[in-house]
Order: C-alpha cells, then sequence, then structure tokens
C-alpha cells in the first residue's frame, strides 16, 4: 500500500504498520468515545471520491482507490490494479490536502 509524505507526516512513520492493519470498528469505536462527534469514517470516503474525482482522476481509478471492485465487463475483463495511476492520484490529493490547508 502507497502512502503520501504528508499521510506518514501525520501519522508517524513508525505508526504505518498499525495504520494498515487498524479495522474500521476500531477507528468506529474511538470515535463514539470522543466529544461529539459528528461524522464517521464513511463521511471521509465520500468526501474523498467526490473531492479526488473532482481532481479530475478517472472514476475506475476513484473506485479502485476505496477499493470497490469494478462492475459489469470490467470486472470481467480487465484485470488491471491501476497502481501508477492511484499513486498518482494520493500525490495529487496530498497536494490538494497541502493546498487547503494552506502549507
Amino acid at each position: 500500500m502507497y502512502v503520501t509524505g504528508l499521510a506518514r507526516e501525520q501519522i508517524g512513520g513508525s505508526e504505518i504498520y498499525l495504520f494498515e492493519h487498524r479495522s474500521n470498528t476500531a477507528v468506529q469505536h474511538r470515535l463514539k468515545n470522543t466529544a461529539k462527534v459528528t461524522w464517521t469514517p464513511h463521511d471521509l470516503r465520500r468526501t474523498f471520491a467526490t473531492r479526488v474525482a473532482g481532481l479530475a482522476v478517472a472514476p475506475h481509478v476513484v473506485e479502485k482507490l476505496l477499493n470497490h471492485t469494478l462492475g459489469g465487463v470490467l470486472q470481467t475483463y480487465n484485470r488491471h490494479d491501476y497502481e501508477a495511476e492511484r499513486i498518482e492520484a494520493t500525490k495529487a490529493w496530498a497536494d490538494e490536502l497541502k493546498r487547503i490547508v494552506g502549507q
């Protein structure tokens, strides 16, 4: 799994192993035990998908970034993992986040 430099800064390089193996239920448990959280991890996925699509990332690459399977004929015939495209998309997203927060 590719992790951008920005993500490494936020979670710490040594914690990447923990980050990769943390379950959604662990994230949801933490959110339930924090003060007045009004969002869910799914909200982040939805926002990510929308914003990355706005950066001109192809829909099939967005689906792969979300770890969705491609539907229809694509699922049957297209076995490509789009790794290079996913890496470029995550770099573009990291740049967009930096722009949003003014870094």
